[in-house]
């Protein structure tokens, strides 16, 4: 029974055809090498400078609600690229002496803030402090808004004294003209070129620590109650519970250090 059904699986097969097809192979020769393996060198990230950048940055905040005071205000610094700039290249060792670093970042800003409920009578209600007196007092929510701030600077590097230099090499290009056959002209169909390409590692940074001094401040509405000076005046047993905001304006001074980092053999032992 077993091989009956084997066999007829068998003639269902497709049986297999021959087609004529072209094939080309050749034998390659070895090619020859030059071992420029350095010795008692390994090839890990070094560190080319260290700086704590100082950037002044001003903005503008609008809060999705009427605020009565800031609570609280959480800070990160992000850096979204880091370049550096050559600007004095020793060519004789292909180091590098002096030059810019560009960073581009933000500041993820959290915001924390007391909100006016502005649907109960604006908000404003009168309560007991006690059983005695009786005060006005205002109703609302906690919120948050999370916004981020954008940078930018540009800050000189100077690496005479440091211990690893950026290493970059150059790219060399060459050329070379031939004579025509009389002799008297170059001839233009003919040209010779001589080019070297060293592939660099780019040199890149690491945030390392970030200290934020600032001041916020809201633009407050309120009612108009000014005095012959153009001050507000308060009046008795007035509290400043219907000034609002919600525009906030903020003054930071951000620093920020980098560590600036490159890829190079270093002979160890």
């Amino acid at each position: 029974m077993y091989n009956e059904s084997k066999g007829s699986e068998n003639k269902s097969l497709p049986k297999p055809q021959n087609f004529d097809c072209h094939v080309k192979s050749e034998t390659l020769s070895e090619s020859s090498n030059v071992d420029r393996t350095p010795r008692n060198t390994i090839k890990v990230p070094v560190v080319l400078s260290e700086p704590e950048v100082q950037i002044c940055v001003e903005s503008t905040i609008w809060l999705d609600k009427p605020a009565l005071e800031i609570k609280r205000v959480l800070k990160d610094v992000f850096i979204d690229q880091c370049r550096l700039i050559a600007t004095d290249i020793d060519h004789e060792t292909n180091t590098v002496n002096r030059g810019k670093l560009f960073l581009f970042g933000h500041i993820r800003k959290n915001i924390e803030y007391a909100a006016l409920d502005h649907e109960k009578h604006d908000g404003k209600h009168d309560c007991k402090h006690d059983d005695r007196h009786e005060g006005t007092c205002v109703h609302g929510n906690i919120r948050h808004n999370t916004v981020c701030v954008d940078f930018e600077a540009c800050t000189p590097i100077d690496f005479t004294c440091s211990s690893f230099k950026p290493d970059l090499a150059p790219v060399a290009k060459k050329s070379f003209e031939f004579l025509d056959k009389d002799g008297h002209s170059p001839n233009l169909a003919i040209k010779q070129f001589h080019n070297e390409v060293f592939y660099n590692e780019l040199p890149y940074c690491e945030l390392v620590h970030a200290r934020f001094d600032e001041i916020d401040f809201g633009f407050k509405k309120h009612h108009d109650h000014h005095g012959e000076h153009g001050h507000e005046e308060r009046k008795e047993n007035e509290c400043d519970l219907d000034k609002t905001f919600q525009k906030v304006k903020e003054k930071i001074v951000l620093h920020v250090t980098v560590k600036l980092l490159q890829i190079q053999q270093v002979r160890i032992g």
